[in-house]
């Protein structure tokens, strides 16, 4: 976690004891069926793209909660991950407190867990990365073509479930990448921002927009080239350029009901 390694014990005990088989020894004492149906009804309503950031949560509040709450409540369903040993804690200088995924074998876990709650993409995953970094606009579409009935009809009246999926599922594909929400960049605040750790020249910007009512597919390309207008208008980028990348591919992607449409341009540093 941030450069520094977190061993659970009860693993390490396990590897040597089974004759140093590598496997998610912790992930085995117990069950994760809550787990499981936690993410079923509420991956979409928390920031779990931090997480697999290695970035902290923070809560304003006691790490107290009621299984009543969960339905209700963000910070209930970060202390039930808590309370479960899913996260660590710490306290910050504020009071408020800090969550974060203490180690690779419970990340794994939790991954695992969310993975299955989109219908498992494994390889899909792979491919969407491959895509993105490559702007193979045509890939990144089948990709969603393939996600989007996995979410329930009426997620599809709300702009931000698409916008919280696609944070997720990047997060998920990105993991030697930053991957933010809403982050303030040149003009505006970009939809997702996707910066690379270290090593790399290429930085991913991503603007969602969706359609309530009835379209043709022209209308949500039109509607996904206004994405790519607005990241372009309003300098989405400059903070990428700021950092030292030498370009970022832009994407623009339109939604309606299980339709979608993708669009992406490369931008070239200014003083490149």
């Amino acid at each position: 976690y941030k450069g520094q390694e977190h061993f659970n014990p009860w693993s390490i005990l396990s590897y040597f004891s089974h004759g140093q088989e590598k496997m998610l020894y912790w992930g085995r004492t117990g069950s994760s069926g809550m787990i499981g149906k936690l993410f079923g009804a509420h991956a979409l309503d928390m920031d779990l793209s931090a997480l697999f950031n290695d970035k902290e949560l923070y809560l304003q509040t006691d790490l107290d909660f009621s299984y009543s709450d969960i339905a209700e409540s963000e910070d209930a369903r970060f202390t039930f991950l808590f309370s479960a040993g899913y996260l660590t804690s710490k306290r910050s200088e504020d009071g408020a407190v800090a969550l974060y995924i203490p180690n690779r074998e419970t990340r794994e876990i939790l991954k695992k867990l969310l993975l299955d709650n989109y219908g498992r993409p494994g390889q899909r995953i792979i491919d969407l990365r491959s895509a993105l970094l490559s702007h193979d606009t045509d890939a990144v579409c089948r990709f969603f073509m393939w996600l989007l009935p996995v979410l329930s009809q009426d997620d599809y009246a709300d702009w931000r479930v698409y916008q919280a999926s696609t944070a997720i599922i990047t997060a998920l594909a990105f993991e030697d990448y930053y991957v933010d929400q809403e982050i303030a960049s040149g003009e505006g605040r970009c939809d997702i921002f996707i910066t690379p750790k270290k090593g790399h020249e290429c930085g991913i910007v991503i603007e969602v927009k969706s359609i309530k009512y009835k379209t043709s597919y022209q209308r949500l390309s039109q509607r996904a080239e206004s994405c790519l207008a607005q990241i372009k208008s309003k300098n989405y980028p400059a903070q990428m350029f700021r950092k030292g990348m030498k370009k970022v591919h832009a994407f623009g992607i339109a939604f309606y009901k299980a339709s979608v449409s993708v669009l992406s341009e490369t931008i070239d540093c200014p003083d490149a």
